[in-house]
């Protein structure tokens, strides 16, 4: 087998991203037109803006939703692949016990950045009304919270540390991977202040599937970030006024008491075979990336 090239193995390892981001700006561009034309015709008085943020909110909304579902028929067999490496039978009540650590450890740890950016005065200096996503939550809440929350940190886990991490890892040490596709995660998003709370969650949640090696812990990580961010969008446009100090002490509580118990789980899930009908512990390894001609 022949060792790949440099920029073979950086093209390798970035093209999910590049399946992912072509699905979304596809379907983005296409919403954008949508929603202009809309603009164009109708917008005529108060009643009709209202009307246009819910119909704008919406289609961008069920993009996010389409341009998921097109990225993972592109990535099907890949998942498969992936899926077929790993074991059958997962001991239920240690993989409960993880879930929740990994939950409430990443909720605390969001409510922490969100806390230190706002106290730092960073959100108002470096967020941008331009690329605001809160006008999504004028839409349908729920298509928005489906997008956001539940699909979004699967089809995203799945790229960046299901495929991109482990590609990244066959020829770069796991530190300087980690920190590679922490950046690379950021970059995803628009303005400074998203791409600097990307990339510590992208850290994160890196650090979490180097720890377990399974991408389930990495996306309830993600859908718990998800949800906080949610939350502050949906309590801004309720007019709920959230005042950092209260959550900056919540979420250090979550971090310190979700984190010492989330340490405390076994790096490796423990296992059920049911042929033997005993408990087996595995380590889990990247996914191998063949050496292309």
């Amino acid at each position: 087998m022949q060792k790949q090239s440099l920029p073979r193995k950086i093209w390798h390892s970035l093209t999910p991203i590049f399946a992912y981001f072509f699905c979304h700006i596809i379907l983005i561009v296409f919403s954008v037109a949508v929603v202009f034309l809309y603009d164009f015709f109708y917008e005529t008085s108060n009643k009709s803006s209202i009307w246009q943020s819910y119909i704008g909110g919406t289609i961008f909304s069920v993009t996010l939703l389409l341009a998921d579902i097109i990225y993972y028929m592109s990535v099907r067999q890949d998942w498969i692949n992936y899926e077929a490496q790993q074991p059958r039978y997962v001991h239920k009540i240690k993989a409960a016990t993880l879930t929740i650590c990994v939950f409430f450890t990443y909720i605390g740890i969001n409510m922490l950045l969100w806390s230190f950016l706002n106290i730092s005065g960073l959100t108002m200096k470096l967020a941008s009304e331009k690329y605001s996503f809160n006008s999504m939550l004028y839409g349908n809440p729920i298509v928005y919270f489906v997008a956001s929350v539940l699909v979004g940190p699967i089809m995203e886990e799945l790229c960046l540390r299901g495929f991109v991490f482990n590609r990244l890892m066959s020829w770069l040490k796991p530190g300087i991977a980690l920190f590679v596709q922490a950046i690379i995660f950021g970059l995803l998003f628009l303005d400074p202040l998203h791409i600097l709370a990307a990339i510590i969650a992208g850290l994160a949640l890196g650090l979490l599937y180097l720890r377990y090696r399974k991408l389930w812990p990495c996306i309830i990580g993600h859908m718990a970030f998800n949800l906080v961010g949610f939350s502050h969008e949906f309590a801004q446009i309720m007019q709920i006024r959230i005042t950092p100090v209260p959550i900056l002490t919540i979420g250090m509580a979550l971090t310190v008491i979700g984190g010492f118990f989330l340490l405390k789980q076994p790096a490796s899930v423990p296992l059920f075979d049911s042929s033997k009908r005993v408990f087996t512990h595995i380590n889990y390894q990247p996914l191998s990336v063949s050496s292309g001609k």
